[in-house]
């Protein structure tokens, strides 16, 4: 279908197919508004090279390839709004497994902390560490609920929406209480591997 067609909208083309899909599984999660605006930039230039290449299809005799640009293009954005949950499940995995070894090593820590243990045996307690100076590369802090679920937050410490991965034992969700502690409702908890979850709320 590419062939003889002319180069520079065959590149734009491609990165207008490519770069929303990639850029999703890269960005998982952000509160800047940057990657939307790629996604929609590159959505645009999608649109503008299959145009351009729809109409070089024509002059050149191929009416009938150059109808294929646009239905190609028309797919990938209607697959890539309905595919947006895939996308984003398959890049908290992939950043969940580049930070899983300091992770694990820092649930390993807290779970032998006096601090931690105690507040999972009292059972009542949640304890709360953000920008703590002993926390590991990646974690922006944590909380440890009485169910002893260990949530390690690794974005967005700053603002009322959190995310980040969670060491959960037994598998189950922080329950009703639990949140409240915590100040807000999870609106994510979804199961990556073995006891680890992602997860994101929003907090009052």
């Amino acid at each position: 279908m590419l062939k003889d067609a002319p180069f520079v909208p065959v590149v734009l083309f491609c990165f207008g197919v490519v770069a929303p899909y990639v850029q999703t599984l890269l960005v998982p999660h952000t509160l800047s508004a940057m990657p939307l605006v790629t996604d929609f930039v590159a959505l645009l230039v999608l649109t503008g090279a299959a145009v351009a290449l729809a109409v070089a299809a024509k002059q050149r005799g191929y009416p009938g390839r150059g109808l294929l640009y646009p239905a190609v293009a028309v797919l990938a954005i209607v697959g890539y709004f309905r595919s947006q949950d895939a996308l984003q499940h398959g890049g908290e995995y992939l950043d969940f497994r580049s930070r899983k070894t300091r992770i694990e090593a820092h649930v390993a820590a807290l779970q032998t902390s006096p601090t931690a243990r105690a507040a999972a045996l009292a059972a009542t307690v949640t304890v709360r560490y953000r920008g703590y100076p002993g926390l590991s590369e990646g974690v922006a802090g944590y909380d440890v609920l009485p169910s002893r679920i260990i949530l390690c937050t690794t974005g967005g410490a700053n603002s009322e929406r959190y995310w980040g991965y969670a060491y959960s034992p037994a598998g189950e969700q922080p329950s009703r209480e639990e949140e409240a502690t915590l100040g807000g409702a999870f609106f994510q908890w979804r199961h990556l591997e073995g006891p680890w979850y992602a997860w994101a709320r929003s907090d009052q």
